[in-house]
């Protein structure tokens, strides 16, 4: 090697070192950096997992996405009406469910999934108790138990219940709230009330006879068929001869033909939990049939249909 070569040779290596040795710190500080990324990544998924998560509910689900066309008023309102009329005394006046009777409508997830037509053949077929998918247990009758339902009445519920699940899709203005049917009580007060009977289906206040003067009159016992049909035929259905696994037959119930009128009043104001060992059904009997809007006189012109009901039934037999 000759003299050049040697003092080249002893000019680049100390630069050939140089950028060797920043090479390898530049590559140590990537690592660093990298490993640093991975750590930090690794403990915030860490604390995520270990701290609790706000619960979403499904009705922020259908919230979050643009809302859909503009529901028809019209045929809101009328679905809001049967819905008052047929299926609020289970899922409630705002459709938010009863303990132990209906669900939650206004956030199923099963309403926003499924198609207007699917839901209408739904509520027209029910849904059995024993029905796997019927997590509930109870029973939903087909219409809901209002067999004079049409297809365009179910139409215009699911109408409802869309407005329920997104009130953006509804008109200002249009109250969504189902508000639990009443009907006025006739006038003048005194010929609508009951007449004589306080003691068991049958028997007179005067002593055991039933002479028609002394059974309850014609305008209570309407006012009564009227206020049954708004508060207890989801259950008991329209003949009050019971629904499946729901309401039973009160047409030919012993417990009602054996209790006076105020113990009658005492058990609807009161209700019938499924926890009670009376209640062999195992269905909820809420107070007032689920209508709290039911006053004494309007919950003693159904008694008095009842008995009427069981009076005719027995004159039948006869």
């Amino acid at each position: 090697m000759n003299t050049e070569s040697i003092r080249t040779s002893a000019v680049t290596s100390p630069r050939s070192a140089e950028r060797l040795a920043l090479g390898l710190a530049a590559g140590v500080t990537i690592a660093a950096a990298g490993l640093a990324v991975i750590a930090t990544l690794f403990m915030s998924a860490a604390q995520r997992s270990a701290t609790p998560r706000p619960q979403v509910t499904l009705a922020a689900a259908p919230i979050l996405a643009p809302p859909g066309p503009r529901l028809d008023s019209a045929a809101l309102s009328r679905g809001r009406d049967h819905f008052a009329a047929t299926c609020a005394l289970c899922h409630g006046e705002d459709g938010l469910g009863r303990p132990g009777l209906g669900k939650n409508l206004a956030t199923s997830a099963f309403i926003a999934k499924c198609s207007d037509g699917y839901i209408s053949a739904f509520l027209e077929k029910g849904r059995d108790a024993n029905d796997p998918l019927n997590t509930t247990k109870v029973p939903m009758p087909p219409k809901g138990g209002n067999p004079d339902l049409t297809r365009d009445d179910l139409a215009d519920i699911v109408t409802y219940l869309r407005g329920l699940q997104d009130p953006r899709r509804v008109e200002a203005g249009v109250s969504l709230l189902a508000h639990l049917e009443v009907p006025e009580e006739p006038e003048p007060g005194p010929a609508a009330r009951v007449t004589a009977v306080s003691t068991a289906a049958g028997d007179s206040a005067a002593g055991g006879d039933s002479e028609d003067d002394d059974w309850y009159d014609a305008e209570t016992i309407a006012l009564g068929a009227k206020m049954y049909k708004a508060s207890c035929v989801s259950c008991h259905g329209p003949d009050a001869r019971g629904l499946k696994n729901l309401g039973k037959d009160l047409v030919t119930s012993r417990f009602i033909a054996d209790a006076d009128d105020d113990a009658m009043l005492a058990f609807l104001k009161k209700g019938r939990p499924a926890s009670d060992p009376a209640n062999t059904t195992k269905v909820d009997m809420p107070p007032k049939g689920g209508n709290p809007a039911l006053n004494d006189e309007k919950m003693e012109a159904i008694i008095a249909y009842i008995r009427d009901l069981q009076r005719k039934a027995t004159t039948t037999k006869s």
